[in-house]
C-alpha cells in the first residue's frame, strides 16, 4: 500500500500471496503513473524489508528520480522481548545504553555478569 501521508489518501495498493521486489517494483512503477508523479517531486519513507532494499526498487527509483527514506529516528529506538529476547532486552540496555531509548522485557533473565552502560542513560 501506498499512503499519501499528507492527506491520507491511498494512492496505490496491491493485494498479493506474497512480497517479493518485482511486486513491490510493480506497485510503484504503476502507482507513479497513474499518480502523474514528475522527477524529483516524491519521497518514499518506508520500513526496511527486503522489498524495499532490493537492487530493483533501488534502480527504479533512480530512474523515476525518487528519494527513498527509511524515516527512523535514532533518539527513538526502543526494545521488547520474551525469554531469550528479554535477555537480548537486558544485554541492549548494558551494551548500547547510549543508543536505546529504553527496554521493556516481557519475561527474561538478566544474564549479564556485570550490567555497566556503554554510556549515559537517557
Amino acid at each position: 500500500m501506498i499512503l499519501d501521508i499528507f492527506s491520507r489518501y491511498v494512492v496505490g495498493w496491491m493485494l498479493t500471496h506474497r512480497e517479493s521486489e518485482h511486486l513491490a517494483e510493480r506497485l510503484i512503477r504503476e502507482t507513479v503513473m497513474k499518480q502523474g508523479i514528475v522527477r524529483e517531486q516524491l519521497t518514499i519513507h518506508s520500513d526496511r524489508g527486503p522489498s524495499m532494499r532490493s537492487q530493483t526498487v533501488a534502480q527504479l527509483l533512480a530512474t523515476l528520480g525518487i528519494t527513498k527514506s527509511h524515516n527512523i529516528d535514532p533518539k527513538q529506538v526502543y526494545a521488547t522481548g520474551m525469554s531469550n529476547g528479554g535477555m537480548m532486552c537486558y544485554r541492549l540496555a548494558a551494551e548500547l545504553s547510549d543508543r536505546i531509548a529504553a527496554v521493556a522485557p516481557v519475561a527474561g533473565t538478566m544474564a549479564i555478569e556485570k550490567p555497566i552502560p556503554s554510556g549515559p542513560f537517557r
